[in-house]
């Protein structure tokens, strides 16, 4: 179609709608997703955080800790104070098991399935081992 001089080409009014209506329909579609993802994201995460919750519990714990002139090492467990297993704080419906590289495994509670684990260091008098603290139930 050949223009003449001054002319403008204007959209018809129609395919303004038509664009305006798609414009909402996306606009509806992505809140919708927006706010179901969240829910699903939000109810599948609140046993996770109680875990981590627990993991920082237990980072903490002085029940647990090794300690050296009234100070408390986090993540540095004494294994004196694991075989006796008497945490401060009640674990509920987890279970926690210590093992170092040596072999030794310290358990708190029966452990049926892991649900997290995450590196620690465990004292055994006078010697600092590598091991692994897991969170089951």
């Amino acid at each position: 179609m050949a223009r003449m001089k001054g002319q403008a080409y204007v959209l018809p009014e129609t395919l303004i709608d038509v664009i305006q209506l798609i414009t909402f329909i996306a606009l509806f579609v992505g809140t919708f997703l927006i706010f179901t993802t969240y829910n699903l994201v939000f109810k599948n995460t609140i046993e996770e955080r109680e875990v981590s919750d627990l993991i920082n519990i237990i980072l903490g714990d002085r029940c647990l800790l090794a300690n050296e002139d009234g100070n408390y090492f986090r993540g540095i467990f004494d294994a004196e104070k694991l075989k006796k297993g008497a945490p401060c704080v009640s674990l509920g419906k987890y279970s926690i098991i210590f093992e170092d590289i040596e072999g030794n495994v310290f358990s708190l509670g029966s452990c049926n399935s892991i649900k997290h684990s995450l590196p620690v260091v465990i004292k055994n008098n006078d010697r600092f081992n590598l091991g692994k603290m897991v969170v089951c139930y």
